[in-house]
């Protein structure tokens, strides 16, 4: 990723919006999340927007994933605080196993003292389950 960012850039964003698999646009969302800078930002929080109500359990995922990669980065209070609701709901919400987990992760990335609330409760009322 490091011998030239732009191209790195571009190439995590044309798989985060375009890949089919999903394992490819989790790693764009991660690696652009670890490029930085304003592009990725506007791209992340993009996706993570569009994505995040879309009845393919697949984009649900690729969405929690941008939040994940939004919070690393903290690019503002109010963006962190929005990803970190869109994963709380869709932790407690969503009915994809996948999509939950991404949420989870996310919120771990994310971090602040209601993701932990959330995460710790989840957690507790999870540990009985076969589901997970």
């Amino acid at each position: 990723l490091q011998d030239d960012p732009e191209q790195a850039r571009l190439a995590c964003i044309e798989k985060l919006e375009r890949s089919s698999a999903r394992t490819d646009r989790e790693q764009a969302a991660k690696d652009l999340g670890q490029l930085r800078g304003e592009e990725a930002v506007l791209v992340l929080t993009k996706v993570f927007r569009d994505k995040a109500g879309s009845v393919d359990w697949k984009w649900r995922h690729t969405s929690m994933c941008a939040a994940g990669a939004i919070g690393q980065i903290h690019p503002s209070k109010d963006l962190v605080d929005e990803a970190r609701s869109a994963c709380i709901k869709a932790l407690e919400k969503d009915t994809n196993n996948d999509v939950r987990a991404a949420a989870a992760t996310s919120l771990g990335q994310i971090g602040g003292e209601q993701a932990v609330l959330v995460l710790t409760k989840v957690f507790r009322g999870n540990a009985r389950s076969d589901d997970w």
